[in-house]
């Protein structure tokens, strides 16, 4: 098994900051995100469609479930998104222990060399690499992403430095009453998911138009709808 999904099994806290199957999938995407930056391999060390084949059949959906993911399959039969982490570990500790050889997989879809690229991609095509239009998804890519920050031998890059600093800003500036994470001041203020994602980008607007760089993050169209 990947190194990465063996901590997080290992340790859901203290990598995703509660036990998760759902989370779990979009901070793996913002790990893998940093990974195609640096042109390093994130190898998931198995088959993708060879395991979701086997979640399909463990479940009796093979002529159903083909555009589903597995995750979101596993999700469906556990009684709550806990036990859907335990279970898709479980599942996936089963097909590796009978999974044929194969080659591993790789990075697809377009590429992107920036931080500042990668979060506009975002921003204008939400659905690409969230699923949906998600802070709660967007917040564990991001995880993901900072994870990999400290695992991964990267040099000090500004632009991925300028992703902590509106963070700070956030919780300096957009908070009132008892200190908060960013992310919670912002699903505060933001009142629903989509809503919350919204906001994450006007704020993000403004700490850049403080900095004096207004357009930094700027998108010939923002999707309503992906």
């Amino acid at each position: 098994m990947n190194p990465i999904f063996t901590a997080i099994r290992q340790d859901p806290v203290g990598y995703l900051g509660t036990k998760t199957l759902s989370g779990f999938w979009h901070f793996v995407q913002g790990y893998w995100a940093l990974c195609s930056e640096e042109g390093t391999l994130f190898d998931l060390q198995f088959d993708g469609h060879g395991f979701h084949k086997f979640v399909c059949a463990k479940f009796h959906l093979l002529s159903h479930a083909a555009s589903t993911s597995s995750s979101l399959i596993i999700t469906s039969y556990s009684a709550n998104d806990s036990e859907a982490f335990d279970r898709y570990f479980d599942l996936l500790q089963e097909y590796l222990s009978g999974a044929p050889p194969h080659l591993p997989e790789r990075i697809n879809g377009r590429v992107i060399r920036t931080f500042i690229e990668r979060m506009k991609a975002i921003r204008e095509r939400p659905a690409m690499f969230l699923g949906w239009r998600s802070f709660y998804a967007l917040k564990f890519y991001l995880r993901g992403y900072e994870r990999a920050r400290a695992d991964l031998p990267v040099s000090t890059d500004a632009e991925r430095e300028l992703m902590s600093e509106f963070c700070r800003w956030v919780e300096r500036e957009k908070n009132y009453g008892d200190p908060r994470p960013w992310f919670k001041i912002i699903e505060c203020w933001g009142w629903t998911d989509p809503g919350s994602f919204k906001l994450f980008f006007a704020f993000l607007d403004g700490y850049v138009k403080e900095i004096g760089r207004p357009d930094l993050f700027k998108v010939e169209i923002e999707r309503g709808v992906d």
